[in-house]
């Protein structure tokens, strides 16, 4: 049976707002990690490990928050190591881990334009690592109509489909559709050519289910965006391992 004292100090009852904040483990994590000043200002009157988490991931940028949750899943695991595998991984251990596993992973922003003469709309899609430098990019032509969803699913499917083949199984799928990722993140039926598209995403996701898809603001995904744009007016659509143009200078922002 598993103890309900907290496996990282021995000494307090194990709550997310002790695992992960008071505790003397967490708290020198904190201490080597990129948020260590955010995490040294929160404010006294927060209460709960929910009140702190949401406190703490509304100071910071992108790159930072994915620091943030990786910090915190390093301490889960140095937990678990504990727990599981009567080891005792030391803040240092537990910090170079979460970073090496963190940079593992990559991240795909995808997006969808139209060109409604030509009543066709397009699809892409740029892959890069966690220090966000470009790895590759595919655009694709879709003939026909579509809801602003459904195409907006589709290259989110696309994506997926396209990461699964290449073999990357840590990835993070990033839209600004809020309305595709929201369905695909519910279980609630749903038999329309949207319901059916953001249902296959869903089964996609799932293996390996390492894959994941966030909703981003538009002002984040302007890489696929310009790429998509450009690659409609040109006419030019396939895959490049080699930066476009039209979006080299936001990827070197």
């Amino acid at each position: 049976m598993v103890s309900s004292t907290c496996a990282n100090c021995d000494s307090m009852l194990e709550q997310p707002w002790h695992l992960f904040y008071t505790c003397q483990f967490a708290q020198a994590c904190w201490e080597i990690s990129d948020v260590k000043n955010e995490i040294n200002q929160s404010p006294a009157e927060l209460e709960s490990f929910a009140e702190w988490f949401f406190h703490i991931l509304g100071k910071l940028d992108m790159e930072r928050r994915q620091s943030f949750v990786m910090t915190l899943w390093g301490i889960w695991h140095s937990r678990n190591e504990r727990v599981w595998n009567n080891t005792s991984p030391s803040a240092n251990w537990t910090m170079s881990h979460a970073n090496d596993t963190l940079k593992e992973w990559l991240a795909c922003n995808v997006d969808a334009g139209f060109d409604t003469e030509k009543r066709s709309f397009a699809v892409g899609m740029v892959v890069r690592d966690f220090n966000g430098s470009f790895i590759i990019c595919k655009t694709s032509l879709h003939h026909g109509t579509a809801l602003v969803k459904e195409a907006e699913a589709l290259a989110i499917h696309e994506a997926l489909s396209w990461i699964k083949g290449m073999g990357h199984d840590k990835v993070i799928v990033e839209s600004d559709s809020k309305t595709s990722v929201d369905a695909i993140h519910s279980e609630a039926p749903d038999l329309t050519e949207f319901g059916l598209i953001t249902t296959a995403c869903r089964v996609l996701s799932r293996s390996p289910s390492s894959i994941k898809i966030d909703y981003i603001k538009r002002q984040a995904n302007r890489t696929a965006h310009s790429l998509v744009k450009t690659a409609l007016q040109q006419a030019c659509f396939g895959i490049s391992y080699i930066v476009p143009t039209s979006i080299s200078s936001i990827i070197m922002d």
